[in-house]
């Protein structure tokens, strides 16, 4: 027993000495910050009386820690004066939690294989089955057999949930969800191509279940996790808007059964002593697009009762203003022609919008646009920068595309970095992610070790200047501080 003890009494004093160690290293770290500055485009004065204030946190510890509530944080207050800039890193322990509400959206999954919706099998079927094949099951206790799969579920089984607000970065599933998941079965019907197979397990007792060939028709499915390739939502006044991209190669699938077909669907959530209370009958589709129109992005005005929905359409960006209520086109608004497919973000604050554009493929380009709400929440045009219109070379290029590719990573799901701007006087301040020193094969940009920033400014004359400034701590697995919302001021 007293060995036990001394071992036990050994150990927590080496554990005391690593995390001292580890704390230790962390603080150095802190205590070194310094900033590389990279001018892609302009001069610095443009950014004159512009303040940013960042956050970032040591990814390992985020992760540990920022369970417990506790982080050890970088906090980096940066500024422009003259010609050059001033940065002021503080560094800390924080406790408490920041994050703010998370609202409620929806979420998609693809029903095939994943077992909930094996409600949907055609219970005819399973009957006929055990009828033919007593002897076997009697025998064995079930059966398995390759059929297609629209003979086992009829249509394209599609998994649609409402997640409930939250103040953290875990949501719920609505408790609902019943009603609900068959409303959205009966609405959203898409025919089962021909060739795909399942194989149907019929137990002698009990509920069947489906097997999918992942391997040989995974591609067709909607593994959306939240990538705006696929789906988005908008929760809104009092309702949740969405729209389903479901592709058949680089198409979108027959939506004629959907009715109203292709376009942005809406559901009201109403609450009930302080709980959501769904309505499923009242999912309807609001507004319906023609051919070759692509959903990438659903915003609500603030002053008005009107979505605004970014788009492909055809060869071209264009922003759709729709009324919530009613459903009628209260703008259609040309943008600029495509640079490259599912290359598009859009940010809001307040009444002004900025929706960003970018190609990393051969032609690489990038572009902002700036839009303000009049008093009816109508957004207009207001200023329009193409920023690859000023690089020289394909470096320039390069680095302007993946400054604005913080963006892509999964578009419901927490981002490790989100872009700010301030649109005051006709000029344009956006503020992201520092861009990397090489690209990266990964068409989702990377997040870790980018713990500086980059900032463009631009008027209606075009880009004024375009810097990235890479922070020392980067090396240190660092990333921006989730919960952590970047700030951005003027001072004149």
């Amino acid at each position: 027993m007293k060995r036990f003890l001394a071992l036990i009494i050994v150990l927590l004093l080496l554990s005391g000495t690593f995390a001292g160690v580890y704390s230790a290293s962390v603080l150095d770290t802190a205590d070194k910050v310094e900033f590389e500055e990279r001018i892609v485009y302009g001069d610095p004065s443009a950014a004159a009386g512009l303040h940013i204030r960042f956050f970032n946190e040591y990814s390992r510890e985020g992760y540990y820690l920022s369970h417990s509530y506790s982080r050890y944080l970088w906090t980096t207050d940066f500024s422009f004066e003259g010609g050059g800039y001033s940065a002021e890193t503080m560094q800390g322990y924080v406790y408490g939690d920041p994050r703010k509400e998370i609202p409620e959206r929806i979420e998609i999954h693809d029903g095939f294989g994943s077992g909930s919706k094996n409600y949907l099998i055609d219970q005819d079927l399973v009957k006929r089955i055990r009828e033919e094949r007593a002897g076997e099951l009697e025998e064995k206790g079930r059966v398995s057999i390759k059929l297609p799969a629209k003979t086992v579920f009829g249509f394209w089984p599609l998994d649609i949930s409402v997640m409930q607000k939250s103040s953290t970065y875990s949501q719920t599933v609505y408790d609902g969800m019943n009603l609900l998941s068959t409303a959205f079965d009966e609405y959203f019907r898409f025919d089962i191509d021909d060739d795909i197979t399942v194989y149907l397990n019929v137990p002698k007792t009990g509920v069947p279940s489906a097997d999918f060939d992942y391997a040989e028709y995974g591609d067709r499915l909607i593994f959306g996790y939240g990538q705006s390739r696929y789906y988005g939502s908008l929760s809104y006044n009092g309702s949740l808007y969405f729209y389903l991209n479901f592709f058949k190669g680089e198409k979108l699938r027959d939506y004629s059964l959907v009715p109203g077909g292709y376009g942005i669907y809406k559901i009201d959530i109403p609450y009930t002593d302080g709980s959501l209370s769904a309505d499923p009958e009242s999912i309807d589709t609001l507004y319906s697009f023609g051919e070759g129109i692509i959903v990438r992005e659903l915003r609500g005005s603030a002053k008005g009762n009107v979505i605004n929905a970014f788009v492909e359409e055809n060869d071209a960006y264009v922003l759709y203003s729709i009324d919530a209520e009613n459903g009628d086109l209260v703008q259609r608004l040309p943008v600029c022609g495509l640079l490259q497919r599912n290359r598009m973000f859009v940010q809001q604050s307040g009444d002004c919008l900025v929706m960003g554009a970018v190609s990393d493929g051969t032609e690489r380009n990038a572009a902002l646009f700036v839009f303000k709400e009049d008093e009816k929440g109508i957004p207009s045009h207001e200023l329009t920068a193409d920023l690859g219109s000023v690089a020289d070379n394909e470096t320039a290029k390069k680095l302007m595309a993946f400054g604005l590719m913080g963006k892509y990573s999964y578009r419901n799901y927490p981002k490790y970095y989100d872009f700010i701007y301030l649109y005051e006087d006709g000029r344009l301040y956006f503020i992201s992610a520092d861009i990397p020193e090489e690209e990266s094969s990964s068409p989702v940009y990377e997040p870790y070790n980018r713990c500086g920033i980059s900032v463009v400014v631009c008027d209606e004359s075009g880009p004024l200047f375009f810097g990235s400034y890479e922070s020392s701590i980067g090396d240190r697995q660092c990333i921006p501080a989730t919960g952590y919302r970047p700030q951005i001021w003027l001072e004149k």
